[in-house]
């Protein structure tokens, strides 16, 4: 790609449209290979996962990422990457303006581990991307 480089890694969500207080744990996953693991917990016990593809493109001489699950269903947005650092990254979402910003960070094996089947949640979930 020429233009913005974009460094895969792991992050956890630390604010929401510039707010600490958040609705949820997040923790994401950005492969070399393009592939993420995207690891939410909303009221319910565990986390679910979800994964699937991305892609990184220029938009506004920004990365842009876009990603599809495995089943094939296309995030909801597309993030600018407004920066990143080795130790964070900032996007914002297309379609809301949304700003998530997140940390970097090894996702512990308790998120991993803790996979919550999906009859057992207490109620419907969308994934966050």
């Amino acid at each position: 790609m020429d233009g913005p480089v974009f460094e895969a890694g792991s992050w956890v969500l630390s604010q929401w449209n510039g707010s600490q207080e958040l609705p949820r744990s997040i923790y994401l996953h950005l492969a070399a290979d393009r592939s993420f693991e995207l690891y939410q917990s909303l009221n319910t016990i565990g986390y679910s996962k979800y994964t699937g593809t991305y892609t990184v493109t220029v938009y506004e001489q920004k990365a842009l990422l876009s990603g599809t699950y495995t089943d094939g269903t296309p995030w909801e947005s597309s993030y600018v990457v407004e920066s990143q650092t080795a130790e964070l990254l900032r996007l914002r979402s297309q379609t809301a303006g949304n700003i998530s910003q997140y940390v970097a960070a090894e996702i512990p094996d308790y998120v991993k581990d803790g996979i919550t089947v999906k009859n057992v949640r207490a109620e419907a979930e969308k994934p966050f991307l």
